[in-house]
């Protein structure tokens, strides 16, 4: 990616699922996540606020957003 030859050091993993499997991967999975974007809010303000995120924003359109914990 561009982002990681501009920053050595950096590495980005992405990953997809369906939206309500998103949370279970930080909650239940345990896997370390510093960003999520999903195209459902109630994912991120109902099943991550506040025990594994501390806010989230919305980009794009309506229907989409990113927590950072």
């Amino acid at each position: 990616m561009e982002y990681e030859k501009r920053n050595p050091g950096t590495k980005i993993y992405l990953e997809s699922a369906e939206a309500l499997f998103v949370p279970e991967k930080v909650t239940e999975l345990k896997k370390p996540c510093d960003i999520i974007a999903s195209s459902d809010y109630f994912v991120i303000n109902e099943l991550l606020i506040p025990d594994y995120a501390s806010w989230s924003i919305r980009f794009a359109n309506k229907r989409n957003r990113h927590c950072l914990p």
